[in-house]
This record gives structure tokens, sequence and C-alpha cells, in this order.
């Protein structure tokens, strides 16, 4: 299956959830959708004012004039999305937003990449331009007979959500092996397994730091 570049709607506006009031990204993972039904989700966003960019190879402390959402890619098809005023133009410390919408019609799970462009100003007057990839969110379609993992915009392994104090999917191409802060291997009963989905109930597990190891690469699980 290949990676789909989803297409940007303008039959409809975007309305930031109000709820958000500080910097950050609300919600913290999608909701489940079904196939061949309608789905709509909207991602709410304040930006933060300062980031840090590469300048020379060095970090460095930069204030943020905008931040320029390019496309969402990995959307199964049937779904695009819709920006608040049509514009993907995110500005710090303003609420906007991005809402996933349409009719999926193919099941599975999706790893979702959203490609940026972050404008800022170094040392008070210098213009900079720094591209990144935003990858917060997988998207599940329940049902059909497509009702696999799409591998095409997963490397490594997925994680969500996380932090976590409940369930939490991993995704990833072997089933991975969780370890403690003292190197112990977590034994694990999960709830589901297939499909490259990997999924766990953290309600009983202590609090604090533990490391995810698939497909060679590691990624820290935070367990509130």
């Amino acid at each position: 299956m290949l990676a789909v570049v989803s297409p940007q709607l303008q039959a409809q506006n975007c309305t930031p959830d109000p709820a958000l009031t500080i910097p950050g990204i609300s919600p913290a993972s999608l909701p489940k959708g079904s196939i061949n039904a309608p789905y709509s989700e909207r991602i709410t966003v304040m930006l933060f004012k300062d980031t840090n960019v590469i300048l020379q190879g060095a970090p460095v402390l930069a204030k943020i004039d905008s931040m320029v959402m390019k496309s969402i890619d990995g959307l199964p098809a049937g779904m695009g999305y819709i920006c608040k005023d049509y514009k993907c133009v995110f500005l710090p410390m303003t609420l906007s937003c991005v809402e996933l919408t349409g009719t999926p019609s193919e099941g599975g799970v999706f790893p979702l990449k959203i490609p940026v462009q972050v404008f800022a100003k170094v040392f008070g007057s210098i213009p900079v331009a720094q591209p990144d990839t935003l990858r917060n969110y997988v998207l599940t379609i329940e049902g059909g007979a497509a009702n696999v993992m799409n591998l095409n915009n997963l490397k490594g392994l997925k994680i969500y959500p996380n932090p976590a104090n409940g369930e939490v999917q991993i995704l990833a191409k072997s089933q991975p092996k969780i370890f403690d802060l003292t190197g112990r291997e977590v034994a694990i009963s999960w709830l589901n397994s297939e499909n490259g989905v990997y999924q766990i109930n953290l309600s009983d597990w202590k609090s604090g730091m533990y490391l995810v190891l698939a497909n060679g690469t590691s990624q820290k699980l935070v367990v509130e």
C-alpha cells in the first residue's frame, strides 16, 4: 500500500477547542473510526513563543513568528483535513486547529506524518526557517478486509498515548520488549498482538520510565 498524501478540504472551517489555554496540542490521541462511516476529529494547537533551531550546527533559542503545516501524510483513503480559516498557519500563543474529516474507505492503523516549516528570528532580527515533521498521532480505522497496519510511515516503533496510565498501543513490525530502569525485562500480558498493533494496560504498573525495544530501535515509555 502506498503512502497517501491527504488533500486539504475547503468545504468548511475548523474551530479550535477553547479548553486549551496553554501552549500545546490536544487531544493526546485520536479516537478510533470505522470503515465507510463518517469521521471527524479536531486537533487544537497553541504554538509556543520560543523554540530551539539549528544555526551553523548548534542549537540556538529563537522567537517563533509562525509555523506552516504543509500536509498530513498517511491518512486512509477517503480522509482529508481542514485548517482554521482555511489557512494552515499557526501563530504563537494563538488558538488554531486542524480537523481530520471524511469517510475512510480502508481499515487499518495509520501512523500520521505532518511536515511543517517553522519561521523564527534569532538574536532579535535574523530570520530562520527550519523544517520539522510531527509524528504525534496514529489513526485506527476498524473493519474491512484490509484491517492491517499501514507501515509506510512507521520508522522503528510508535507508542500512543505516551505518557499514559491506562491502555497503550505500541505499533511495531515485531513484538516489542519492555524493560524497567534497572534493565530487567517486564513480563507482559498483551491485550492484543495482531497486525503490528500491540496493546497493554498500564493501570497496575508502577509509575516511572520504561524502555521499549522493537525493530532494532528504542523509545521511552512514561507511566503516570
